[in-house]
């Protein structure tokens, strides 16, 4: 996943013609319209990497003004395993570049402040089949993969990675209190079924057993 704050600076701060704010938008719209492309161009059996804007950010909130000197788009880009970072700054500055092309006054430059290599357990690791094994044992049905959107959710398993330590993602979250396999309630936010909470508990114990050799 990235990072990426995209600072649209203003040529000529003393114009109210110029908004860089303005320009943030159509490059917010650019990019919703780019995620679609972008996994088509990464396709995967299992993931679809997900584009998100995670904030945006325009002047100085302790001096409004008029016209804003900046504005700052901060975008989050999953990536499957085998990307290249600086690919994806590429296929974003492409992004700009379209845009630009149109409008001579847009001046964006792409930023990576945090980023992380796509990954994904093969499944003849020993841990996926532990997990798998344990699952089975509390719930007494095989475990079910997700939808390939939720491989786009942010975990610690790909710097885990970099160091040689193997990780999975397994958890209580995907159903609500209504029963749907959604994580959110209307209403509420983000929910965990108790049951869910305890059964997930109950499978970690299960996978430790087994991977300490006194599991059954």
């Amino acid at each position: 996943e990235l990072g990426i704050p995209l600072d649209l600076e203003s040529k000529w701060p003393d114009l109210v013609l110029y908004d860089p704010k303005e320009k943030a938008f159509r490059l917010y719209e650019a990019l919703q319209e780019w995620e679609p492309r972008y996994q088509e161009r990464h396709p995967h059996p299992l993931m679809k990497p997900l584009i998100g804007i995670g904030g945006i950010c325009g002047g100085f909130p302790y001096k409004p003004s008029m016209t804003p000197p900046f504005c700052n788009l901060y975008v989050h880009v999953n990536m499957i395993p085998g990307q290249s970072i600086i690919g994806v700054q590429r296929e974003i500055e492409e992004v700009i570049a379209g845009l630009a092309a149109d409008d001579p006054e847009l001046d964006a430059t792409v930023r990576i402040f945090i980023a992380s290599n796509g990954h994904l357990l093969e499944e003849n690791h020993p841990l996926v089949a532990v997990m798998k094994s344990s699952h089975e044992r509390v719930f007494g049905e095989p475990v079910s993969r997700p939808n390939p959107e939720r491989y786009s959710v942010s975990s610690d398993n790909s710097p885990l990675a970099e160091f040689g330590i193997p990780a999975i993602t397994y958890g209580a979250g995907g159903i609500n209190i209504s029963g749907q396999y959604n994580m959110y309630e209307p209403g509420i936010g983000e929910v965990v079924k108790i049951d869910n909470l305890a059964a997930c508990a109950r499978v970690y114990l299960a996978a430790a057993e087994q991977l300490q050799g006194r599991g059954a």
